[in-house]
């Protein structure tokens, strides 16, 4: 993502707000954003950053980063909602541009933002739509969702308490804001049709695909494929209800007269219910888990399927 000197003398130099709950190696929002603010720094933008005290944040040396208590409530909003004021009067950013925010910050203080500064927003997951934290899956039918978030959500069970109905008029008043917001940005036409599904104006949201770090990768200029009997499936993300794990383990189940070898990635809730399920099917010669794995490592393993 490095420029040249030219590059950089002849580009408009901004300051920009970066605003995302965590701040920190997390999911693929925090490896996007941190990403990003590398990539923004050395074309020469200056980066401030807004995140939680909440979740260990880290320190990158030389940027400006203020930590703060979360304030999706209406009473918390009171409460931070001048800190935001003396943040964007002390640093008076370009552009603002957030990320994960429900359950962060109150769309009271997103609806202030959008009156002081120009705003982009980068929809990550579902679940700004989503009362089931992103599933997007009805859990009475155990079917994918195809419906706004809307009436229906208590309809089909995804709202079950009188807490789900305070958490609903928040969640519409967030959609609400969020629908002004002045460029949406996502990374893949499900989301853009969702977001359209959803009330937001098609001409206000951009599709830009996720890229990839050449710097991280192997210096392979070409990997040819190899017709071997094995087929390599990889999983790579956290074990949990909303990643599919088990439904995965299940399809594999299925594939009786293919040969092949999967490796499953990632830590998470699921990981004792994955693996006992896999012995239950007697599928633990076929599947690994490996847990956790640094950058190195699973470039290393990516490789190893690709020739495989």
């Amino acid at each position: 993502m490095l420029t040249s000197s030219y590059e950089r003398s002849n580009f408009l130099r901004l300051k920009i707000l970066q605003i995302n709950e965590y701040y920190r190696n997390f999911g693929g929002a925090e490896t996007y954003l941190l990403d990003i603010c590398k990539g923004l720094g050395e074309m020469g933008h200056e980066i401030v950053i807004i995140s939680s005290r909440e979740h260990a944040p880290i320190h990158v040396p030389g940027r400006k980063e203020y930590f703060i208590e979360s304030s999706y409530g209406f009473r918390s909003t009171l409460k931070l909602k001048g800190i935001f004021e003396e943040i964007i009067k002390k640093e008076d950013p370009d552009i603002i541009h957030l990320h994960n925010t429900q359950y962060f910050i109150s769309p009271i203080i997103v609806k202030y933002l959008l009156k002081v500064k120009p705003v982009v927003k980068t929809v990550h997951d579902t679940r700004l739509f989503c009362p089931g934290l992103g599933c997007k899956v009805i859990p009475a039918r155990d079917e994918v969702c195809c419906y706004p978030m809307g009436w229906r959500c208590f309809r089909k069970c995804c709202y079950t308490s009188l807490w789900s109905l305070n958490k609903y008029i928040l969640m519409t008043y967030d959609l609400r804001v969020t629908r002004k917001i002045d460029r949406i940005l996502v990374s893949s036409s499900y989301m853009y049709n969702e977001l359209v599904r959803n009330g937001f104006p098609e001409k206000n949201i951009t599709v830009i695909p996720l890229y990839v770090d050449k710097a991280n990768m192997p210096s392979i200029q070409r990997i040819e494929m190899k017709k071997g009997k094995n087929k390599s499936i990889l999983y790579i993300g956290r074990l949990d209800a909303t990643k599919g794990v088990l439904h995965l383990i299940e399809c594999l189940s299925l594939l009786k007269s293919e040969e092949w070898q999967a490796t499953i990635i990632g830590e998470g809730d699921m990981q004792d219910e994955a693996k006992a399920f896999v012995k239950r099917l007697g599928l633990d010669v076929r599947i690994t888990f490996t847990g956790l794995c640094q950058a190195r490592r699973l470039i290393n393993i990516l490789q190893t399927a690709i020739l495989s």
